[in-house]
Parts: structure tokens; sequence; C-alpha cells
């Protein structure tokens, strides 16, 4: 497997879209070697921002158990089973590809062609 040659962006759901809150937006590490999954992003998260989500996913389970949005408790286990890898230095938790993550950076092409 490639070394990943990361860079900085942000990733976040479709709900980002309904409300523009910054709040839904996550800072990430993404590999410029990858294509992505199924055209989904595959991000790294420093331990601040994972734990971040991990929080957002946890009330939002609590808050509306009824709501079909995957944060079941299940989900919770998957997300805080993700052990944190050392890359370039970095502590990241890497989410694979099973979420579907956007990706929201208007300079994204130009930052992961800087990274190859």
């Amino acid at each position: 497997m490639k070394e990943p040659k990361l860079f900085r962006s942000h990733v976040c759901f479709d709900d980002y879209y309904e409300t523009k809150d910054p709040r839904l937006l996550y800072d990430c590490w993404l590999d410029a070697n990858s294509n992505g999954w199924n055209g989904w992003a595959m991000p790294y998260m420093e331990k601040d921002e994972y734990l971040r989500y991990v929080k957002r996913c946890i009330r939002d389970y609590f808050e509306h158990p009824e709501a079909d949005d995957s944060c079941e408790g299940s989900f919770i286990d998957q997300i805080m089973a993700i052990e944190p890898q050392e890359i370039d230095g970095k502590i990241l938790y890497y989410f694979g590809g099973w979420l579907c993550w956007n990706i929201e950076d208007d300079d994204f092409i130009v930052k992961r062609l800087e990274a190859l």
C-alpha cells in the first residue's frame, strides 16, 4: 500500500448544505493518492476533530433516537473503535470508506496536485 500523501482540507455531510452551519464542517487530512470511496472522501482526523464528530453522533442519537440518521448505538461503537495511527508524525483517525463524506474545499484540486 502506498504511503499517504496528506493535505489539509474540510469534509461535511449533506446537512451542511441545508444550513451552511460551520459547526458541520470538519477539518481533516486527505490522501492525494486516493480517489475516495465511491466518490466520497476518506478523511483522516486529528483527535480533537474526531472527538467532536463522536460527540455529535452521541448527542444526535440521544436527542433523536427515532431519527434514521445512522447515529445508533452500533454505529457509535464502530466510530469509537477507530484506532489512531501515526502518519508523518501526526496521530490520525482514519474513517476509510464507509461514510458518505463530502469534500467542502474550494482549493481541493490545487491542494491535491501540490501534495502529489
